[in-house]
């Protein structure tokens, strides 16, 4: 019987290639250079999406030649941009 794995892991063996978890309750896992959502449940279809995917290898080089301070911007989800907008207005 096959070993389940959890997008967590998942997203950890692959974050060399950029793929992070976004949002936690749902299970969504994402690339940072292409700034679109990946199926992880499937280790192949992760495999594909940075091997044959040309958007993802060009993305990738433009994100490395930016500077270091600049670095990539990841989405957040909607709850954590409301959080993080609430407070900042209470700070100020």
């Amino acid at each position: 019987m096959p070993k389940v794995v959890s997008v967590f892991e998942r997203a950890k063996e692959y974050e060399t290639e950029g793929f992070y978890v976004i949002y936690k309750e749902k299970q969504v896992m994402m690339c940072k250079f292409c700034n679109t959502v990946v199926d992880w449940k499937r280790k192949d279809t992760c495999e594909r999406h940075y091997k044959q995917r040309a958007s993802y290898a060009a993305n990738q080089i433009k994100c490395q030649s930016l500077p270091s301070n600049l670095g990539v911007k990841r989405q957040v989800t909607l709850e954590n941009n409301i959080s993080l907008n609430k407070r900042a207005k209470e700070t100020n």
